[in-house]
């Protein structure tokens, strides 16, 4: 069995109803679309999303690998302060920040939330 988001029919429609979502609460429409843990950038796949500049980091290079081919720009990295800093000095602010069932399986939560959107410099 394949171990990587793209091979659920379930995750692939949910990406769908994902992107709809985010898109209608975000009034901001210029910057990029950020996903941490991104594994092979389905949820950055969807065409209202593809309009938008998208960036995911994941730490698995060959994920990563396939997310790249699909064409998502992805980042192989571990996110944290460092990372974020980088990325923030490089491309500013993201218009929106997701990443899903990745918190728990983060050491220091509270810390790596907290720099999702206000990284100290």
């Amino acid at each position: 069995m394949c171990g990587w988001t793209g091979t659920s029919a379930g995750a692939r429609s949910f990406a769908e109803t994902f992107c709809d979502w985010m898109i209608e609460r975000v009034e901001d429409k210029d910057g990029y679309v950020l996903e941490l843990a991104s594994n092979d950038g389905t949820f950055l796949k969807p065409s209202r999303l593809v309009d938008s500049e998208v960036l995911g980091v994941d730490p698995a290079s060959n994920i990563a690998e396939i997310a790249k081919k699909d064409g998502i720009p992805t980042r192989v990295a571990f996110w944290g302060g460092d990372e974020a800093r980088k990325l923030l000095d490089e491309k500013g602010a993201a218009r929106i920040v997701f990443a899903r069932n990745v918190l728990p399986h983060v050491e220091g939560r509270k810390t790596s939330s907290r720099m999702s959107s206000h990284p100290e410099r």
